[in-house]
């Protein structure tokens, strides 16, 4: 036994690091943080790109057809386009409320629907312009909101 704790006796321990290397990885931490709060608000504008563009563009048929310069029907058409891309769904219907929208606020896109519908598919329809307009500034203040 003597002979094993002689060869053992010679090994060196380890040594302490030293106190600069700690330092060292300040400067990489900081910089795998910086370059994950730029990819979560590139990601976040990505996501929200379409909600805004929708908006804008409901924001122009909204005030073309107040102002007289858009006809019902072509309008009643643009808006259904615009709130199916918006809401991610294939197409409008008043019995399919989109997931985005609060409870409270199915009934309001039924009349919506159905005033757009009516805009759509009965050209005698006698639809109120103002009401129909401020419906459609309604959708406009609810797309991109989470419920």
């Amino acid at each position: 036994m003597n002979g094993r704790l002689g060869t053992l006796a010679d090994i060196i321990g380890p040594t302490a690091p030293p106190a600069s290397s700690a330092a060292g990885h300040g400067p990489a931490v900081a910089a795998v943080a910086l370059t994950l709060v730029v990819l979560a608000a590139i990601v976040l504008w990505i996501r929200t790109r379409r909600s805004r563009q929708a908006r804008r563009r409901l924001r122009r048929l909204r005030h073309d057809y107040r102002s007289g310069r858009l006809a019902g029907r072509a309008m009643a058409y643009r808006v259904a386009h615009e709130l199916a891309s918006a809401f991610r769904v294939r197409q409008v219907r008043a019995g399919e409320v989109p997931a985005a929208l609060r409870p409270a606020d199915h009934a309001r896109w039924v009349e919506l629907v159905t005033r757009l519908d009516a805009l759509r598919y009965r050209p005698d329809a006698v639809v109120d312009r103002d009401e129909t307009a401020r419906l459609v500034g309604w959708v406009q203040t609810r797309i991109g909101k989470r419920r």
